[in-house]
């Protein structure tokens, strides 16, 4: 268990993965990892062929299907929601369903559930399995979505209203947590700047004493990644910045541009600022 793997010299980027002598093959990434009792246990993602220099046979790599689990709890209900938010997570492979985790300031937060309420229904119907909730959860986003759940001893009815995520997720968060404006480069800028629309965000505007003036941050800097990722749009970023906690850092990767001598150019760079 919390495995790396190995390349050329280097720790590939992704901890936690299952170390097995269990044969596989090119072509089976994405394949099973299943234990002795026919359980499912990770998803295969790579094979090591040397170590050192030296070949090696029957090392592999999966992703254990904790990790696949947490991950489908993010990514199915937002398929069926689409650009809905409601903000709580379920145990995915539980039966009855129950509620794992909850932002605070969501809909579902703002409501009333809670990590380990038991979902009993959903607008008066009761989920088969994980895939059948997403689907309830979807079926009319713009009307509120009842609840009947169980929490502890006492059975409790909620109702949720989702709101659209650019409510929320938007360039005031951003301004809040980093005292940074940011807004989408478009296509004329884009073009002054030689990239595409989607590469970077542009500069607008920076607070004063905020962790984005602390970095040295000005107007007309562009901003290239967060932590290395470059979301699609502002939503997206928003999104990733509500991921952080209070105090936690954050990194930008930037293009600013300079003029040397008769050229001018985007000089790559970075800074990390402190999330309030």
């Amino acid at each position: 268990k919390s495995r790396t793997m190995p390349k050329k010299g280097v720790s590939l980027d992704v901890p936690n993965w299952l170390q097995t002598d269990a044969p596989i093959n090119p072509g089976n990434s994405g394949g099973p990892l299943i234990n002795l009792r026919g359980e499912l246990i990770g998803l295969n993602v790579a094979v090591l062929n040397e170590v050192e220099g030296q070949p090696v046979q029957g090392i592999g790599f999966a992703i254990p299907i904790s990790l696949v689990d947490e991950a489908l709890a993010d990514i199915l209900p937002s398929e069926y929601v689409k650009s809905y938010w409601f903000g709580a997570r379920v145990k995915v492979g539980t039966t009855p369903l129950a509620i794992s985790s909850v932002q605070p300031e969501s809909p579902a937060g703002r409501a009333g559930l809670r990590p380990g309420d038991v979902v009993l229904s959903v607008n008066g119907t009761t989920p088969k399995n994980f895939i059948d909730f997403s689907k309830l959860l979807g079926e009319n986003v713009t009307s509120p979505v009842d609840f009947t759940v169980q929490r502890g001893a006492e059975r409790k009815f909620i109702s949720v209203k989702f709101v659209p995520e650019e409510n929320f997720f938007n360039a005031d968060l951003i301004r809040r947590k980093l005292g940074l404006s940011i807004e989408e480069l478009g296509t004329d800028l884009a073009l002054r700047y030689r990239m595409n629309p989607s590469d970077a965000f542009i500069v607008t505007g920076v607070q004063e004493n905020s962790p984005a003036a602390q970095a040295g941050l000005k107007n007309g800097m562009l901003v290239t990644g967060f932590d290395g990722k470059m979301p699609e749009d502002v939503t997206a970023a928003a999104k990733l910045i509500y991921a952080k906690r209070k105090g936690e850092k954050l990194r930008l990767d930037l293009a600013v541009l300079q003029r040397i001598q008769n050229f001018t150019v985007l000089r790559p760079g970075s800074v990390e600022l402190t999330v309030r």
